[in-house]
């Protein structure tokens, strides 16, 4: 990222963060989708619940998209500092 001569984001820098942030929120919800999809799936089959909310796929699954959940958080703050350190709020 370009950053002004006293070390701060400009604004363009800014809105690059927020577009990728989009993005990967895109990403995300359709990763959650297909989890959702998944578990629906999973629910027709005529086993109980128990076992079905232990399956390795479903557990790795939803690990997944705690991860994904934490580092968009993560981002989410980190552009909000930026924006805020620029002086920009996009």
């Amino acid at each position: 990222m370009a950053e002004h001569s006293d070390g701060l984001a400009s604004g363009s820098d800014v809105t690059a963060l927020r577009e990728i942030l989009g993005r990967f929120n895109d990403a995300r919800c359709v990763f959650e989708c297909a989890v959702r999809s998944l578990e629906q799936w999973q629910s027709l089959d005529e086993e109980d619940d128990a076992r079905r909310s232990c399956d390795p796929e479903i557990v790795c699954l939803r690990h997944a998209q705690k991860l994904l959940a934490d580092v968009y958080d993560d981002l989410d703050r980190a552009t909000a500092r930026v924006a805020s350190n620029s002086g920009t709020n996009c």
